[in-house]
């Protein structure tokens, strides 16, 4: 199993300090018994399990963190205040295989089926309690020719359906707090997200054809309360976060014309619809053509990449192209057609038997989950990892995230207000980790990491409370079975 050790724990709840003494003891006594069971050349021989084929993961941990910044703020006069806290996290885990079942053919290569529960529990914060239940399953085959691949994402967030409050005494509320901030209280409230995907493939010497489509979806199910925001009343619910519904919803077909067996150049186009949910007025004061506004889209991508292995030990997926987008009459964009670039990759390589190097990057327009509004992300993130030893794995990885909201700018002027598009925030993230195998089954793994929340917005108000410092320190066991 996966467990934490914490250090000594300040004088508070009794029975809390009790039972979390109980568990570390618990725990040193299971690190304990397994190393012994190593090292005993006289103990006595145990027949061995055989794992089935078709069961590829049984699993459980158990997480102790540290977080001395849960809500991401500043600590300034009359903020919200920093909130730390300790956090438990369990982590079972089963997941199958079922094509051996069916002998494996070509046509049902892999057919797996993967359930992973969090349970999160924050003891001095408990509003953040949540349990989120990961399904994933995959379908991959080959019929002459064709391939095909069916992935699908399922997350359910068992969790407060009441959302975080983000505001400041007087005339400021969560406009000035920086946006990654409640993006991370967000995935800690009651919601559904669904991530399927399917592609077909044709192959020929020369070239392959492949249709491809997904879905990204969010279904947000908390409480929408009057939040105070475009009026000069403080109502009970002041900076309330008001979260939508949202959904992504692509596909179209590539022509791939390799240049090697495994590696090729792709041209491809995307059709794609954006949903934002609206607001009702009562909410939302923001209105757009009589109708309260929302960022509702259709676009067009023309897609050009690389994809494959151009060489050994290096696998490249990266594709980047023009964004012809058609916004509904309701959204507060300075135009209702905008071409942008949309633009995705990823390159892994292994520089030798016992590391590798991995880089992602994605820019792309997308709905914000507070309502009305339409934003650039964009993420870049460079991890590596290492067995410096076969015992011991080592982590390393820094990620940058911008969210970037100015583009409203222009078409709120003419509406009277600029309140909820002076926004253009970033986040780094550096992180490390260090992993020991005690053996086949059983790990620790220790963690650090650092994230900094900075606002790139110039001339803005208050700008100071988009800051934050946060830092979270982690020790967890892990048994795999």
């Amino acid at each position: 199993m996966n467990a934490s050790i914490q250090s000594p724990e300040p004088s508070g709840n009794p029975s809390l300090n009790h039972a979390r003494r109980l568990a570390v003891g618990a725990m040193l006594l299971l690190a304990a018994s397994t190393g012994a069971g190593e090292t005993n050349s006289i103990a006595t021989a145990r027949p061995a399990v055989v794992k089935p084929a078709w069961l590829t993961d049984l699993s459980a941990g158990v997480r102790e963190t540290y977080d001395n910044n849960v809500m991401m703020v500043v600590q300034k006069s009359g903020s919200m205040p920093l909130q730390p806290s300790w956090i438990t996290t369990f982590s079972p885990r089963v997941g199958f295989n079922f094509a051996p079942l069916f002998g494996k053919p070509d046509a049902l290569d892999t057919f797996t089926l993967a359930y992973q529960p969090d349970f999160f529990i924050y003891h001095n914060l408990s509003s953040e309690n949540h349990n989120t239940h990961t399904f994933t399953n995959s379908l991959h085959g080959r019929l002459g020719k064709f391939s095909y691949a069916i992935t699908q994402g399922f997350m359910f967030v068992d969790a407060s359906s009441i959302a975080p409050a983000y505001q400041l005494p007087g005339g400021a509320a969560k406009q000035d707090y920086n946006v990654l901030a409640m993006i991370s209280a967000r995935d800690r409230r009651k919601q559904v997200q669904e991530r399927p995907s399917v592609s077909l493939r044709y192959d020929q010497d020369h070239y392959f054809l492949r249709a491809s489509g997904s879905l990204v979806y969010f279904d947000m199910l908390t409480d929408w309360r009057d939040g105070g925001v475009g009026n000069n009343t403080l109502p009970r619910d002041y900076g309330y976060l008001n979260y939508v519904d949202r959904a992504d919803v692509n596909g179209g077909p590539d022509l791939g014309w390799k240049i090697t067996p495994d590696f090729a150049l792709t041209l491809g186009y995307r059709y794609g619809h954006q949903y934002q949910q609206s607001l009702p007025p009562s909410i939302n004061v923001l209105a757009v053509n009589g109708r309260p506004a929302n960022a509702t889209s259709d676009y067009q991508r023309l897609l050009f990449g690389l994809e494959g292995k151009p060489l050994h030990g290096l696998t490249l997926n990266a594709v980047i192209g023009p964004d012809f987008r058609d916004y509904n009459s309701a959204a507060p964009v300075p135009r209702d057609r905008l071409t942008t670039f949309f633009t995705q990759s990823s390159l892994t390589l292994n520089l030798a038997t016992n590391q590798s190097l991995s880089l992602s990057y994605k820019r792309w327009y997308w709905e914000a989950s507070i309502g009305r509004l339409t934003d650039i992300e964009t993420t870049a993130q460079i991890a590596y990892h290492a067995d410096p030893i076969p015992a011991l794995g080592l982590d390393l990885a820094f990620k940058f995230i911008n969210y970037d909201y100015t583009i409203n700018s222009a078409a709120l002027t003419t509406l009277g207000t600029t309140v909820y598009s002076y926004r253009n925030d970033d986040m780094y993230s550096l992180s490390a980790g260090l992993t020991w195998r005690f053996n086949p089954h059983f790990s620790a793994t220790a963690g650090y990491t650092v994230n900094l929340g900075r606002n790139q917005q110039p001339q803005v108000a208050n700008a100071f409370y988009r800051t934050f410092d946060q830092q979270l320190v982690s020790l967890a066991l892990n048994y795999k079975f």
